[in-house]
């Protein structure tokens, strides 16, 4: 998965494979886990990286996350992700 940056935010969109399903058509949540996290990372990163106007941007890590899982995601779409920093 790779994310960019589009109109103030930072987006990505993968597709799942069925080896991620948890059971036929639905993604596990570790792996929906990983992608929040992945995704957040990046959008940190960037965020950082523009506010001290650097070309590239800094090594992050998660400190801590926490998420809720309201209904199972299928997985016959692709996953469209979005995320912004508030300060």
């Amino acid at each position: 998965m790779r994310s960019f940056a589009k109109n103030g935010e930072v987006v990505a969109e993968w597709q799942p494979q069925p080896k991620y399903e948890a059971f036929p058509g639905v993604l596990n949540g570790g792996i929906i886990g990983t992608l929040l996290d992945c995704h957040c990372n990046w959008t940190a990163a960037y965020h950082l990286m523009k506010r001290a106007g650097a070309d590239r941007p800094p090594c992050t890590v998660t400190a801590e996350y926490s998420i809720k899982l309201l209904r199972p995601t299928p997985t016959k779409d692709p996953i469209s992700l979005s995320a912004h920093v508030v300060d």
